[in-house]
């Protein structure tokens, strides 16, 4: 009986196709996002755009808080940080990275601060008829 030391074409196929197939389910588990906006007092804020983008990337993720100020993105992330933009109108838009990787679960509190609303004054004029 002859014993060869080099694996036969059949082993190395299968190796090559178990490796890249860790490989693919590994980029294929998506990250969760668990996202709360809050205001300075600690208040939930209901309405809250959510935008994820992917640093210097184009395309993005978009989700509205719920009335207990959370959304959460799933998504299967490439390498590399990710920005979270949280805007409304009358609160100051902010922004958190975020470095999510394929697998994680992530909470993210972002609190949000009141703008105060700026109103011109409007001047009346009338006249009796």
């Amino acid at each position: 009986m002859r014993i060869s030391r080099w694996p036969t074409l059949g082993a190395v196929a299968a190796m090559v196709g178990l490796a890249a197939a860790h490989s693919l389910a590994a980029q294929t588990v998506p990250a969760v996002v668990h996202v709360r906006v809050i205001d300075l007092a600690q208040a939930p804020i209901p309405g809250v755009t959510l935008v994820v983008i992917r640093a210097h990337e184009e395309g993005a993720l978009l989700g509205t808080t719920a009335d207990d100020g959370r959304y959460t993105f799933t998504f299967v992330p490439d390498t590399g940080s990710y920005r979270v933009v949280a805007k409304k109108i009358g609160y100051v838009q902010t922004t958190r990275l975020l470095p999510a990787q394929s697998g994680d679960t992530i909470d993210v509190s972002i609190s949000l601060a009141w703008i105060p609303p700026q109103l011109d004054t409007v001047h009346i004029n009338a006249r009796a008829l």
